[in-house]
Formats: structure tokens, C-alpha cells, sequence
């Protein structure tokens, strides 16, 4: 939907479209914990806020911050893998294979759809 978009595009925006899409649905929005402190500067924080609820993907041995009011989320929990999506499209960018990465669907659609 983002890339449908055709220009830049905020989350807000996409937030806003599956809530009018969805009636009556959560909305979880996945993010790196490195993103839980900046919540407050993102596009129409006060109106994203109660639209969607973070899902925390903690980084290896770094805490992860308290959601600033008046976000609010969850921390997943289990073993993070030692790579970052920037990573992955760097490799993509390269040439560089990313099968051992993502599961096989997913790898294949990154490359076909040349998403990155």
C-alpha cells in the first residue's frame, strides 16, 4: 500500500487507511526498539498514537526505552536476530544473497518485486 502511494509516505497515512478499511480492528505497528524514543516526533504523533499499537522488536543486549505518553505497545520477546532490515536492503543494493536471512518466500519476493 505504501509504495502503491507513489510518494512519500507516513505512517500516519497508512494507519489511517486500514482503520477506514478495517472497521473495529487493532492495528499493530512493528518497530525497532531504537524507534520507541522518537515516537513523539513522528508525522501527527498525538493522532497516531491512538490509532495503532507498537510492537517492540528488541536489539540484543540494549534496553529497550518506556513508551512516551501517549503511545503505548509491547516488547516481543524470544531470541532478535543480529540483523537489521537496513542491513538486508544494503545487501539487496549489493547483490548480496539474503536466502539464509528471510525465509525463502520472503527473499524471493524482495528480489522479484525489487522492493529495495
Amino acid at each position: 500500500q505504501e509504495l502503491e502511494r507513489g510518494e512519500v509516505s507516513y505512517t500516519i497515512d497508512t494507519a489511517r487507511a486500514y482503520t477506514e478499511r478495517f472497521s473495529g480492528a487493532e492495528l499493530f505497528c512493528l518497530i525497532g526498539a531504537d524507534h520507541v524514543p522518537t515516537l513523539p516526533q513522528w508525522r501527527e504523533a498525538e493522532a497516531l498514537a491512538p490509532l495503532v499499537t507498537f510492537v517492540v522488536v528488541p536489539r540484543s543486549g540494549e534496553p529497550v526505552a518506556d513508551f512516551p505518553e501517549p503511545f503505548r505497545g509491547q516488547i516481543l520477546r524470544g531470541q532478535p536476530m543480529e540483523i537489521s532490515a537496513s542491513d538486508i536492503r544494503q545487501r539487496l543494493r549489493d547483490g548480496e544473497k539474503i536466502d539464509h536471512l528471510t525465509p525463502q518466500r520472503v527473499a524471493e519476493a524482495l528480489k522479484t518485486m525489487h522492493l529495495y
